[in-house]
């Protein structure tokens, strides 16, 4: 029997707009075959029109010539929401054609593979299409504050952390890109309430949230039922609050995490018990590359990030410090630890200082900010040894605190979206990235 040894067609993903597509069979001259195409539709491909259609179509009963190759082009059209095409070569058995055991080992009828042979848990495909055409993904950056939830759910978090401003959003359109953000600012909109910087931004600072409903009354216990078991659900994530049947939201602190998960169940453990209302709802966060790729589909370096407060100038000479905030003082000082100043805004607690006759301790260590008593009033740590004196008038430096905070980063989109054509958004905890204080 004449064989069909081969067909090359290119599997990679197709672009949203309109692409054209080589391809080639080739053979033993006389074989004949029969190829066609289906979308997700279950249309077939009409070399004649170019387009899909619902009567079956394709290259039918095809031979090969003497040179054995046969070739032809597949004109993919331009598509608004994503769509996935099943390739399909038949021997011709009847017109004594087999396919070659290099595509298969029996039968007569070859469904092209996709070039991603990635397996789900089950062994199954991941991509069981042949191939695959996305619109392009919107990748989004916003950065996430419990002060910064715009939603219900969160009406009843206390105010002091109500008064946080967070820049915009920042998208790339593409199905890769880089995002980048630089010297982003986040204040406080409270004279009382400062920003002071923990560490670095790092990959382990971003996350998905995604939600989960409650099946069933949980009292005290580890063990929660779920409606449903959400995509890309797994140990490590954590939850970080519930919603009572929608109408009052609970922050947990600290966030419990998921130990276990029993898909066929719909059943996950946590670190701690829970009491539950049948219909709440668990807010769950995916914290890092890992966990963020199970849940939207691809992984992410960041590079480039830095978090910073601002610097302020020498107040006599105009020149650039390295100090966050200047004050200026009100009242001689001497042996007191209370400090009157024009303005605590922006110090706090740990804060160094440095002025011009600040003096060391009894201790001969040079004292701290200790804490700040209202808005002209903070208290130092210890008061400074006799003989030093700061005179009325003179401005005083501070570091490690400031009302507003910058932070920019470079996140590299490293895998491409495989599936759908949502926006994929990526949210970067600010509350690891910043510490905030309401000093008073």
């Amino acid at each position: 029997m004449k064989k069909i040894k081969k067909l090359n067609l290119s599997t990679i993903e197709l672009p949203a707009t309109a692409s054209v597509r080589n391809f080639s069979i080739s053979g033993d001259p006389g074989a004949v075959f029969t190829f066609y195409i289906q979308n997700n539709a279950n249309k077939y491909y009409s070399f004649e029109t170019k387009s899909f259609q619902n009567d079956f179509a394709g290259v039918k009963q095809q031979e090969i010539d003497e040179s054995g190759i046969y070739q032809n082009i597949i004109s993919f059209p331009t598509v608004s929401s994503s769509d996935n095409y099943n390739v399909y070569l038949k021997a011709e058995t009847y017109e004594d054609t087999e396919l070659s055991k290099s595509l298969v080992r029996k039968g007569f009828l070859y469904k092209l593979p996709n070039y991603n042979g990635t397996l789900n848990e089950d062994k199954s495909l991941k991509f069981p299409f042949s191939i695959y055409q996305y619109v392009d993904i919107a990748y989004r950056i916003i950065a996430r504050s419990f002060a910064n939830f715009v939603s219900t759910r969160f009406s009843t978090l206390p105010s002091s952390l109500a008064s946080l401003s967070v820049p915009s959003v920042e998208v790339v359109t593409g199905t890769d890109g880089t995002m980048t953000f630089t010297n982003q600012d986040i204040s406080t909109n409270d004279s009382s309430q400062v920003l002071s910087i923990p560490g670095p931004i790092t990959e382990d600072h971003f996350f998905h949230e995604i939600e989960a409903g409650v099946s069933g009354t949980v009292e005290s216990s580890t063990e929660v039922t779920l409606a449903s078991i959400p995509e890309g659900l797994a140990p490590g994530m954590s939850v970080i609050g519930k919603d009572n049947a929608g109408v009052t939201f609970t922050a947990f602190s600290p966030h419990k995490s998921i130990l276990t998960v029993d898909t066929s169940k719909k059943k996950i453990t946590l670190s701690s018990t829970i009491n539950l209302q049948n219909n709440d709802t668990l807010y769950i966060r995916g914290y890092g590359v890992s966990n963020v790729n199970r849940l939207l589909g691809f992984t992410y370096s960041v590079t480039n990030a830095e978090v910073s407060l601002p610097i302020v100038n020498d107040q006599n000479t105009n020149r650039k410090t390295d100090f966050n905030v200047v004050a200026q003082l009100e009242t001689q000082l001497q042996t007191s630890t209370n400090v009157v100043v024009n303005s605590t805004e922006g110090i706090k607690a740990g804060n160094t200082i440095s002025a011009t006759g600040l003096g060391l301790t009894s201790s001969d260590v040079t004292p701290t900010v200790a804490s700040v008593t209202n808005a002209t009033t903070f208290v130092l740590s210890a008061a400074m040894a006799s003989g030093y004196t700061i005179e009325a008038g003179t401005f005083l430096y501070f570091t490690g605190s400031n009302r507003k905070a910058f932070f920019s980063a470079t996140v590299n989109i490293l895998t491409q979206v495989i599936g759908g054509s949502s926006a994929r958004t990526l949210f970067l905890d600010l509350d690891k990235v910043l510490t905030f204080t309401d000093n008073f």
